[in-house]
């Protein structure tokens, strides 16, 4: 496979571990953990991959990448339940709910990701291209 597909599912599968290092111990600070990671994660694949494609595409709407985005916003929905639900356990919210959606969501979003979006940046994207992506992950990550 190519760097992006590498590199960005890797993070997937550091993800998955810091979620279930939060449903082991249910502890706020593994759940902020999992969420910084994932927010970077989307925010590099909005502000850095999406251009790649509609660059090469000429699209500005694309189906695949609007299918990332609406389940982009929904696992940031999901974030934003179970924190008020870790603030307010009496709320008869359950977390474990809330995360078992979440992994659903992941489950199903990842592997869309690792089987059309990645490897389609991989074939298309020139070596620049993906050179200066990697840069801006850099600097996204030292800004956080």
């Amino acid at each position: 496979m190519g760097k992006i597909y590498e590199f960005m599912s890797g993070e997937h599968h550091e993800e998955y571990e810091l979620l279930e290092q939060f449903k082991l111990s249910e502890s706020p600070e593994y759940f902020e953990n999992f969420v910084s990671g994932i927010s970077r994660h989307m925010e590099f694949e909005e502000k850095i991959l999406f251009p790649i494609v509609e660059s090469h595409t000429g699209e500005t709407e694309n189906l695949l990448l609007e299918e990332i985005s609406l389940q982009h916003s929904r696992i940031r929905s999901l974030i934003q339940e179970i924190r008020l639900a870790i603030k307010n356990p009496s709320a008869n919210k359950t977390i474990p709910g809330f995360v078992s959606e979440l992994e659903q969501l992941l489950t199903s979003h990842d592997s869309m990701e690792e089987s059309d979006f990645y490897p389609w940046i991989d074939e298309y994207a020139n070596s620049d291209e993906i050179k200066k992506a990697f840069e801006k992950l850099d600097s996204m990550k030292r800004n956080i």
